[in-house]
């Protein structure tokens, strides 16, 4: 009986997820599986993502100091993005790229960290405050320069990857509800 509770209520969990909490107006990209691929990969702008469940009160009260960063560090959107993915209704993806608690900040083609593939790094909590971010920041942006220059090492087909195995995990996903 247990069992069948915890199925049923994790099975609805995409359908209670509401629409995020970075819709227009906000500097911060609201992702989902796809648009973040094609996205981050394709960009060779540093990416801070924040990966995040709309039913998570440490979310939603992290979200406006998010917010509030990329207002803050818009003039540098030559060289810097932010984005978001909720987790609650993209539980498969969030789980692929290894993120487990919410709010979690990853960081992308960052200039002085090698980040790990298509998962980024983690960004160390005490850096979640906006003082503390902003100072933690500076010193991995690219040099600015008239274009942007710097490449991502490989991107790309770790990103193919990453996707075509949530492509997998969800036709997989698919096909065993539709065999119930």
């Amino acid at each position: 009986m247990l069992r069948l509770v915890i199925c049923l209520a994790t099975s609805t969990l995409p359908a209670l997820a509401g629409p995020g909490f970075f819709g227009p107006p906000t500097h911060v990209a609201e992702f989902k599986p796809s648009t973040f691929v094609d996205t981050v990969s394709n960009d060779t702008r540093v990416w801070i993502v924040t990966f995040y469940a709309d039913w998570c009160g440490h979310c939603i009260h992290y979200a406006p100091v998010f917010k509030s960063i990329a207002n803050r560090l818009q003039k540098e959107e030559d060289r810097l993005q932010f984005g978001a993915v909720n987790c609650a209704m993209w539980y498969e993806f969030c789980s692929t790229v290894d993120v487990h608690s919410y709010p979690s900040m990853r960081a992308y083609h960052t200039a002085k960290v090698n980040p790990m593939g298509t998962k980024g790094f983690d960004v160390q909590r005490s850096n979640y405050a906006e003082e503390q971010f902003v100072t933690w920041i500076q010193p991995l942006l690219p040099a600015r320069t008239s274009k942007t220059t710097r490449q991502p090492q490989n991107p790309r087909k770790q990103l193919n990857k990453l996707l075509s195995n949530w492509t997998n995990l969800t036709k997989r996903s698919s096909s065993n509800g539709s065999n119930s």
